[in-house]
């Protein structure tokens, strides 16, 4: 897992602080650190749910935040900090079926699969990922209590969707 968030970071050329800093604001909101935790768990939410590390994979960790968030959280708060998670998520789903049918079923794949995981964890924000570092998925999974899954194969489809021609004419061969 570790190596996995590691890559992530050094690929991409992400900011360890994810843009906060290394000084945390000392009068910080709950929402305002509610907001800088989902930052921090992202690429370990793709771990988590098997939802890739491409667009397609972004459906599986939406619906599975959606889905555990609905679950351990009041409805009230649930209904004040799932709205940016339906625009991230219907917006994914709505372009795969109106713009690329080829990719839809593979992204309800994505989006059962995260609903599944999100429904039946314990609630993400709380999970201590220094812990499973050292871990394979499977093992961070079941250390954390989330039932096994299989990782979903969108890396083709996540090319057609990314419309990268280069990639594209790849995938072709």
């Amino acid at each position: 897992v570790g190596g996995m968030i590691g890559y992530q970071i050094r690929e991409h050329g992400f900011d360890l602080t994810l843009g906060v800093g290394n000084d945390l604001p000392q009068t910080m909101t709950t929402l305002e650190f509610w907001k800088i935790r989902g930052r921090q768990s992202h690429d370990f939410e793709h771990i988590l749910t098997g939802g890739q590390f491409n667009s397609l994979g972004e459906v599986a960790i939406t619906w599975g935040r959606v889905a555990n968030q609905s679950l351990h959280l009041s409805p009230e708060l649930a209904g004040a900090v799932n709205p940016y998670q339906a625009f991230a998520g219907l917006r994914m789903v709505t372009r795969s079926m109106i713009h690329y049918p080829e990719t839809l079923v593979p992204t309800l794949r994505c989006l059962e699969q995260g609903i599944a995981v999100g429904l039946a964890s314990p609630p993400f924000w709380f999970m201590k990922w220094e812990e499973v570092f050292h871990m394979t998925p499977d093992e961070a999974r079941a250390h954390f209590g989330i039932p096994a899954i299989a990782e979903v194969d969108t890396h083709h489809e996540a090319i057609l969707f990314r419309q990268d021609p280069e990639d594209i004419a790849l995938a072709a061969e």
